[in-house]
C-alpha cells in the first residue's frame, strides 16, 4: 500500500513540475526576432506552428480558428509560409488574436524544442505550461486555451 501511495505522489510530483529546459531559448527567440522582453511576460500564451512542417500546422489553426471567445492573452506565432495561412487567419472572428510571423524560420536559430507545434503559457517571465501538439491532442490544447480568461 505504501508503494501505490508513493507511486501516486510521485505521478502527481512529475506531472506539476512544469519547468521546459527551452525556457531561455524561447525567451532570446521572442526578444532579439520579435522584439518581446521579459516583462512583457508577466501572462501570455504563445502557440507556436511551423507551417511548413507538416499538415500538422493547417489543423492547428482550423482549432484555433474556432474558439469562441481566445483569450487575449494568446499570440499565434506562425513559422515559414504556406499557402492555407492567409485563408485560416480570415476565419478568426475574434479582433484579440494576435499573430506574429518568422517566414524565414529565425526560430531554428535558437534552442526552442520547436518540432511539433507547442503552447507556451508565460506567468511572471516563466513558462508555467508547455505542451507539444501531436495531432490527436489539439483538442488538449483548445481547452486548456478555453479555461484562459
Amino acid at each position: 500500500m505504501k508503494n501505490i501511495i508513493f507511486l501516486f505522489v510521485m505521478m502527481v510530483f512529475v506531472s506539476c513540475h512544469t519547468s521546459y529546459k527551452y525556457e531561455q531559448g524561447v525567451k532570446d527567440y521572442l526578444h532579439k526576432v520579435h522584439q518581446i522582453n521579459e516583462e512583457n511576460l508577466l501572462d501570455k500564451i504563445f502557440y507556436i506552428i511551423d507551417v511548413e512542417s507538416c499538415e500538422c500546422g493547417k489543423y492547428n489553426l482550423e482549432a484555433l480558428a474556432a474558439l469562441a471567445n481566445p483569450t487575449p492573452k494568446l499570440t499565434i506565432i506562425l513559422v515559414g509560409t504556406a499557402d492555407y495561412v492567409k485563408e485560416l487567419q480570415s476565419k478568426f472572428q475574434s479582433p484579440d488574436v494576435n499573430f506574429l510571423s518568422d517566414p524565414q524560420k529565425q526560430i531554428f536559430r535558437y534552442e526552442t524544442g520547436l518540432g511539433k507545434p507547442i503552447l507556451l503559457h508565460f506567468k511572471n517571465k516563466q513558462i508555467i505550461y508547455h505542451h507539444y501538439i501531436i495531432d490527436p491532442e489539439i483538442v488538449n490544447a483548445i481547452q486548456y486555451l478555453e479555461k484562459i480568461e
